[in-house]
């Protein structure tokens, strides 16, 4: 009589039954929360990422912006820089003669954009040489349509 009866056999199994069934869900949920945490750690990375890349892009924009602003500061009166494209400002003009700034080498020409071109010539030619080369107008719009080679031209044309 000791020997377990068949209701007592089904209710341990289902006993059984149901523990495993707890562990299987216990697991799962475990899986889950691991899966969960990863994925969390993969989006935390990638705002990392973006803050990182936006940060970047910010300091490159101020560095840009704060060059574009040296290359249009006015000069002191009569200084001139061999190196500063922004040399020339209508304050140098002594007796009615301009004080161009010493020319800029052609191979520094080359590696400067089409819009910082732009703005050195226009910063030292006349108004009607920059409309003879139709170089006169927005800095932005003038670089877009304006072929590098020509703006170059222009600008050896003043010290010609």
């Amino acid at each position: 009589s000791d020997a377990p009866t068949g209701a007592a056999l089904a209710a341990s199994a289902g006993s059984t039954a149901l523990e495993e069934a707890g562990l299987q869900r216990q697991r799962e949920e475990e899986e889950w929360k691991v899966a969960k945490a990863i994925m969390e750690e993969q989006r935390e990375d990638e705002r990392e990422r973006e803050e990182h890349r936006c940060q970047h892009d910010a300091e490159a924009r101020v560095a840009k912006t704060a060059e574009a602003r040296a290359l249009q500061q006015p000069v002191e009166e009569n200084e001139t820089h061999a190196d500063d494209p922004a040399a020339y400002s209508p304050a140098n003009d002594v007796g009615g003669v301009a004080a161009l700034p010493i020319q800029i080498a052609e191979e520094a020409l080359e590696s400067m954009s089409k819009k910082e071109l732009v703005l050195l010539v226009q910063r030292i030619a006349t108004a009607q040489v920059l409309q003879a080369n139709q170089l006169s107008g927005n800095p932005n719009n003038v670089a877009k349509k304006a072929s590098k080679e020509k703006i170059v031209k222009a600008y050896a044309a003043i010290y010609d």
